[in-house]
């Protein structure tokens, strides 16, 4: 609601100075999930500003209440095709195949394991010029496979 009015977003934006940072060619990025996973609502205590790479990791995988996070079902084509789950994850702006699995949790788990080890590789990366809660939540990144109930409020 706030930030409904440009001038009281131009007076927060200007106080941080990741707004002016730039990675290669690109401008970071206004970001509101990566402090709070899940968050829809743009607002001061609840946004920052990330470089494209970060702001990708933390947008990476929706989740889905029939699959689990990073992985996806793969239908037979034909009748020799392959039927299962495969993971992947966006890495150095990529999406990385993780392999083939015969099961949606042995997916997840490859998932997880990758995902989080790349968080503790961009948290070092980036250590000292993203903000401190952000690199704090990189470095204590966890993966989970379902949404959070709407009862709970899932911190990575």
């Amino acid at each position: 609601e706030d930030w409904h009015n440009f001038q009281n977003f131009a007076e927060w934006a200007y106080k941080k100075p990741q707004a002016w940072f730039m990675e290669g060619e690109s401008i970071w990025e206004l970001d509101k999930d990566s402090l709070v996973e899940g968050n829809k609502v743009y607002r001061a205590d609840r946004c920052t500003f990330l470089p494209p790479e970060l702001n990708t990791f933390f947008s990476d995988s929706t989740w889905s209440k029939d699959t689990p996070r990073g992985v996806n079902y793969i239908k037979p084509a034909s009748d020799n095709s392959k039927e299962g789950w495969i993971a992947r994850c966006n890495m150095n702006g990529e999406r990385k195949y993780l392999g083939y699995f015969n099961d949606p949790m042995e997916a997840f788990y490859k998932y997880k394991e990758v995902k989080e080890s790349y968080a503790e590789v961009l948290a070092e990366k980036y250590k000292g010029r993203i903000e401190d809660d952000v690199y704090l939540r990189l470095r204590n990144f966890k993966v989970y496979p379902y949404p959070p109930t709407e009862d709970s409020e899932v911190k990575s």
